[in-house]
C-alpha cells in the first residue's frame, strides 16, 4: 500500500481557514462539517514517545483515545506510526463508553491491538495518559479528491497525570492554528505545486509534546 505524507504549517489564529482556501484559487473544497475533536495521549512512565518526538528519531509511533464533540461513547483508539516523512494510522472503534476511567481497560487490552506487530504489545499495555488536547477542526480536499487538508483552531492542551479530564479554566490556550495537508507519495509534485507561492512556511509541531508541556 502506498504511503502517505503530511506536511503542517503553523498560522496566526486571527487568519481563518476561508483565508487559507482562498490563497489557492479556490483549488480546495469543504467536506466535513468542523466539529470538536479531544484527544488523551499515551506514554510511557519514561516518557519515550515524548523524547523521541523532541529528539526527531525517524522512526517513532503515539497512542491516543479520540472523539468528537461530547460523544465519549463513541471513541477511536488510534496509533500513529511514524518513519520518516511516511507514516500509517492503525484505527480501533470503542464504544459503550461512559467515562474516561473506561479508558484505562481499553489500553491494557491486548485484543484492541489486532493490526498492531505483536512485538510492540507489552510496550502499548503498559502505557499511562500523559496530555490532553481540543481544538476545532474544519476539513478541505481539493476537487480532484488527492489532497487532504485539515485546520484546527482554537486549541487547549493539559498535562495529565490520570484519567481525569481538566476543566476547562485549567486548559492552557494556544495562540496559532495548525494547517495538516496530506496526500500520497505520488502526489507529492501537486503539493509542491500548489505550495509554490504559498506564504505558509513548513514547521515542525506535536500537539502530543505542546501538551505534556502544558502543565
Amino acid at each position: 500500500m502506498e504511503q502517505r505524507l503530511e506536511r503542517k504549517y503553523i498560522i496566526n489564529k486571527n487568519i481563518s481557514s476561508t483565508d487559507f482556501v482562498n490563497l489557492f484559487n479556490g483549488y480546495f473544497k469543504e467536506t466535513y462539517k468542523e466539529r470538536i475533536v479531544n484527544s488523551i495521549y499515551f506514554d510511557n512512565p519514561e516518557y519515550h514517545n515524548f523524547f523521541d518526538n523532541v529528539e526527531g528519531n525517524q522512526n517513532r509511533f503515539k497512542v491516543r483515545i479520540r472523539w468528537y464533540g461530547d460523544d465519549i461513547k463513541n471513541s477511536k483508539l488510534e496509533i500513529k506510526v511514524k518513519e520518516g516523512l511516511f507514516g500509517k494510522k492503525i484505527i480501533t472503534e470503542i464504544q459503550n463508553i461512559s467515562t474516561t476511567s473506561d479508558f484505562y481497560q481499553i489500553i491494557k487490552n491486548p485484543k484492541n491491538y489486532p493490526d498492531l506487530d505483536t512485538s510492540y504489545i507489552p510496550y502499548v499495555i503498559n502505557l499511562i495518559p500523559t496530555s490532553y488536547n481540543n481544538y476545532l477542526r474544519r476539513y478541505f480536499e481539493s476537487f480532484d479528491g488527492k489532497i487532504r487538508v485539515t485546520v484546527d483552531s482554537n486549541l487547549k492542551f493539559k498535562k495529565l497525570y490520570n484519567f481525569k479530564l481538566p476543566k476547562d479554566k485549567e486548559l492552557l490556550d494556544f495562540d496559532y492554528s495548525i494547517i495538516e495537508v496530506k496526500y500520497k507519495s505520488s502526489d507529492e509534485y501537486l503539493v509542491s505545486k500548489i505550495m509554490r507561492n504559498s506564504p505558509l512556511i513548513l514547521r515542525k509541531f506535536s500537539k502530543y509534546t505542546a501538551g505534556v508541556l502544558a502543565n
